[in-house]
């Protein structure tokens, strides 16, 4: 999720989150092995209107890392880099509505549905904010999709790094 205030990026209920129909995502590396699948993606280009190459737009690069490994955890790890450190920069984390809001203890989120258990634990920034919100069909129609798992870093800067392990039981 990404909000500049308008300053550079589209405004409006198609654009919540900065994030247009016009992006692509470029792999920058894919790799798979017996024991782990990995890839590198970027994803700036999602959050520009026309040239990626615009001096003054404010998503400067969105970067996701992330490594598979077996049937056990996937690993995302995303470096945000933006031009104004007081625009709004967080991963939001879409979540099954079926049995309830997810809990969050500290950097642990847990949703459980059923018997089974889903872990999404963010490993760095060290002490992130992370609050769990309703997400309505649209700004008009309050009606829950899903719930969404906003993870920030509570510094403020130009630059983000958010690493988050997910696991299931």
């Amino acid at each position: 999720f990404f909000y500049d205030l308008g300053t550079w990026f589209y405004t409006g209920a198609a654009y919540d989150g900065g994030q247009g129909y016009q992006g692509v995502t470029n792999v920058l590396k894919y790799e798979t092995t017996a024991n782990y699948t990995y890839s590198r993606g970027d994803h700036t280009s999602a959050y520009c209107k026309g040239n990626v190459a615009d001096p003054n737009r404010t998503m400067r690069s969105w970067i996701r890392n992330v490594l598979y490994l077996g049937s056990v955890y996937v690993a995302v790890y995303d470096r945000i880099e933006v031009l104004n450190s007081a625009h709004t920069k967080r991963l939001h984390w879409h979540m099954n509505p079926v049995s309830g809001a997810p809990t969050v203890n500290g950097n642990l989120v847990t949703q459980t549905v059923k018997t089974s258990k889903l872990f999404l634990r963010t490993l760095f920034p060290a002490s992130p904010t992370i609050v769990v919100v309703d997400n309505p069909v649209s700004g008009t129609n309050p009606t829950r999709v899903n719930y969404q798992v906003r993870v920030s870093d509570p510094a403020t800067s130009t630059t983000n790094r958010i690493l988050t392990v997910i696991s299931a039981d």
